[in-house]
């Protein structure tokens, strides 16, 4: 982000989610009527919504996607009360 661009910034941060959603939506109704890949890809897909969808608070966020147990270091604010 520039200086003074928030606008454009915050555009353009409202259509990379839409993207994001998109294609999110559009593979889920792929894998629907299958029962295998829903089966095979079912903890890839919740660890993918885990991280795409995960807000601000909560202390089950994903610090790593190829190590789950990661946490964060930083004075204890994984574990700060909400």
């Amino acid at each position: 982000m520039h200086a003074r661009k928030y606008k454009q910034a915050a555009k353009e941060v409202k259509k990379l989610k839409t993207y994001r959603n998109r294609v999110w939506r559009d593979l889920m109704r792929q894998i629907q009527g299958n029962q295998e890949l829903t089966k095979r890809a079912a903890p890839t897909l919740l660890l993918i919504g885990q991280i795409l969808f995960h807000g601000h608070e909560g202390l089950d966020k994903i610090y790593s996607v190829h190590e789950p147990q990661v946490e964060c270091l930083a004075k204890g604010k994984a574990g700060a009360q909400i």
